[in-house]
């Protein structure tokens, strides 16, 4: 998939750093990584290492970091607000929409940075919310309230609001998080097929260090707001990377699968 403008989905960071002023120290420093072109991208790391910091600054959210961050090839400094949001949608870990409202319509809130005026629904809008509800598996959902359905069901609708905006590059801040094991590879897995059959470029924070490993196609490992390691799963989520950046034992339970040693599984036998 490529945006309005024929650009190859792709996010570049340029030695970007930031602090909150209340923080008193950086809290991303001197960062620089590239996410794309139309790659499943996942960003793992400990508590406070500035996943959800770095992911707000490249959404435009946080203003005030040094270096650049590019957007398909323009400094997001020079991007207006809508025209970040038709290059970039974002999925937060809580659930935006608290109105009332159906699947449908919060989907078609996805629309508002394409709607001329904001206000005018064209044919074209339409068709892309159907397309968007389908691509998500949630058409048969559209009529009911969005408060009536299960999380997993939720948070596939809050990927279909973002698939409705037109934006290629898709960020997601911790998408499974408070999800059950049933949902958890069914999220991965969809936006597994979003890169792999729409094109989309996806940037995903994950603590789930397993699942990055199944389903990324490259992995950034931040600790203290740097860059620890980044590369392909087999290179990152290795057992000494791991221990090193999360200063902690870990077990190998399997090719890529890690527990951390003295969890309530580590010697229990069937």
């Amino acid at each position: 998939m490529h945006d309005t403008n024929g650009n190859t989905n792709l996010i570049e960071i340029e030695n970007v750093t930031f602090s909150y002023k209340a923080a008193g120290h950086h809290i991303i420093h001197d960062l620089s990584a590239t996410f794309g072109p139309s790659r499943f991208n996942i960003i793992i790391g400990p508590n406070g290492s500035g996943k959800s910091t770095l992911v707000r600054i490249i959404i435009g959210y946080l203003k005030g970091y040094q270096g650049n961050v590019m957007i398909n090839g323009d400094s997001l400094r020079s991007l207006a607000t809508l025209e970040t949001a038709r290059r970039a949608a974002f999925v937060p870990q809580e659930n935006p929409v608290s109105a009332p409202l159906t699947v449908r319509d919060a989907v078609e809130l996805g629309r508002f940075c394409r709607l001329a005026g904001g206000v005018h629904q064209r044919e074209d809008d339409a068709r892309i919310i159907d397309e968007s509800l389908e691509l998500t598996g949630m058409s048969g959902f559209a009529d009911k309230r969005l408060d009536s359905i299960s999380g997993g069901e939720k948070q596939r609708a809050m990927i279909a609001r973002t698939l409705s905006q037109g934006a290629g590059n898709l960020i997601l801040d911790e998408p499974t998080a408070n999800l059950d094991l049933k949902y958890q590879p069914l999220i991965f897995g969809l936006l597994r097929k979003l890169v792999d059959e729409k094109d989309y470029n996806v940037v995903a924070i994950s603590h789930d260090v397993n699942l990055a490993s199944r389903y990324a196609d490259t992995v950034l490992l931040l600790k203290d707001g740097k860059a620890f390691a980044s590369g392909t799963p087999s290179e990152v989520v290795r057992l000494d990377v791991l221990e090193e950046a999360y200063e902690t034992k870990l077990k190998a339970m399997g090719e890529n699968i890690f527990i951390p040693l003295g969890s309530p599984t580590d010697g229990v036998s069937g």
